[in-house]
């Protein structure tokens, strides 16, 4: 199937409502936390580790927010669903996925002034969104056909 057909067959997904759009991000956004949860406890494990020590948080704490990062992410990833077909929809959409898993990755390891976190939060997410456009059409291009997630 060519990339532009894929595109169009998500524009026509995307129509399909907000509560499936929203069930879809939240799909992708427990996936993306389960895996970064893996990649911490592996961290946590291995011997002589010391990042969360020196980050000055628990594991646990890990764990949280990169649940509460995917939860938001994958609500803010169906949400925005409709502007994925487009490239500057994607860019859009990945500053907007980001940005609150920053915010709450930058209160845990060090509580600052709100307008420090959002400053902070706006420019790391800037430099990520553009990352997650290119993952996304990668993804979509060579992936999807094995981890289809519309077949609900």
């Amino acid at each position: 199937m060519k990339f532009g057909a894929r595109v169009e067959e998500a524009f026509e997904n995307s129509k399909a409502g907000l509560r499936h759009n929203v069930t879809w991000g939240l799909i992708y956004g427990c996936i993306a936390a389960l895996v970064l949860s893996v990649f911490a406890c592996i961290l946590a494990i291995r011997p002589g580790t010391r990042a969360f020590e020196e980050a000055g948080v628990t594991l646990g704490q890990v764990l949280i927010i990169y649940t509460l990062g995917g939860l938001a992410g994958g609500i803010i990833l169906g949400v925005c669903r409709p502007l994925l077909p487009k490239l500057l929809g994607r860019l859009v959409t990945g500053f907007l996925v980001v940005f609150p898993a920053v915010m709450l990755i930058e209160w845990m390891t060090e509580p600052r002034p709100l307008a420090d976190l959002i400053k902070n939060a706006a420019i790391i997410a800037t430099f990520l969104g553009p990352m997650y456009a290119v993952g996304w059409q990668l993804y979509e291009k060579y992936l999807d056909k094995y981890f289809r997630t519309d077949v609900m």
